[in-house]
């Protein structure tokens, strides 16, 4: 295979991921998250847990293999990743397009792991307080994992707008770039 052919496949995949991560983020945000209201608690919770779970790795893994689709597909147009360090590329249209889609791919990533390694836990960890606890602190416990939870939702939504304003970063670059 050449390496034009290469680079097809990698765009088509690289195509793919995004699709899968916008794609997923919106209906679960959108469709599953209302849905999950209508549904009695105990319930909701199990469904939510199972769907969350299979979330983060899904999307998780889509970030991740974009990043190194997208690397390898610099590689392979440039003859190496030297291009990155040059000046010139960032001052031409398509390196500015690439830099707004590597720069929402890290706010995305940023947001991905604050919600995968700080927020799911916190929710997810039952209400094991310390000691004989009163009312007071299971209150303050639930509170806590409550607004855990409402977080949860809103990196969504920031995760799912970065990935959005990535995709339109990566489209202008293939069209030429911008400005």
């Amino acid at each position: 295979m050449t390496e034009a052919d290469w680079l097809k496949i990698l765009r088509i995949l690289h195509i793919a991921r995004f699709s899968i991560l916008i794609g997923g983020e919106t209906f679960s945000y959108f469709f599953v998250r209302p849905t999950l209201r209508r549904i009695p608690p105990p319930q909701a919770a199990v469904v939510e847990q199972r769907l969350g779970n299979l979330s983060v790795y899904i999307f998780g893994a889509a970030l991740v293999l974009l990043f190194l689709s997208g690397l390898l597909r610099l590689y392979l147009m440039y003859d190496g990743l030297g291009i990155l360090g040059d000046i010139d590329f960032y001052k031409a249209r398509y390196g500015r397009a690439i830099t707004i889609m590597y720069s929402f791919w890290f706010l995305a990533m940023v947001s991905y792991v604050v919600l995968a390694l700080y927020l799911r836990p916190k929710v997810l960890h039952r209400l094991r307080p310390e000691g004989n606890p009163g009312a007071r602190e299971l209150g303050r416990l639930r509170t806590q994992r409550d607004t855990a939870a409402l977080w949860i939702y809103r990196t969504r939504l920031a995760i799912l707008t970065f990935a959005i304003l990535a995709a339109v970063g990566g489209a202008v670059a293939s069209l030429g770039g911008l400005f």
